[in-house]
């Protein structure tokens, strides 16, 4: 494998300072309107877009390992943006849909 030129390795180093930046940015602006972290838009637009859906149907769009999307969504139901229902196709599992102040989160977000 080839090394990458130096204004490549620069280029990324850049790249992801300024990711990191922006990422940040908007986690302390949600915080001082007093609203979620970032990491609750993506779950709300998504349930928003696609209606309910089983948690590990979204850990793959999420990137997200499962027992963290498991506490994040915990901590969602608990905040009563998410709803938890039994699934009609598997007995042990659930799916997860907005409810209405969940509607109102995201748009506020």
């Amino acid at each position: 494998m080839a090394k990458p030129a130096a204004t490549t390795l620069l280029a990324w180093t850049r790249l992801l300072r300024a990711a990191d930046l922006a990422s940040q940015h908007c986690a302390n602006t949600l915080r001082g309107a007093g609203l979620p972290p970032p990491e609750w838009y993506e779950v709300l637009l998504t349930l928003e877009r696609v209606g309910p859906q089983r948690p590990r149907d979204r850990q793959t769009a999420l990137a997200t390992e499962q027992y963290a999307l498991s506490r994040l969504l915990d901590r969602m139901v608990k905040a009563g943006l998410v709803q938890r229902s039994p699934c009609p196709d598997d007995g042990r599992g659930h799916t997860l849909d907005l409810t209405e102040a969940g509607r109102a989160m995201r748009a506020a977000m």
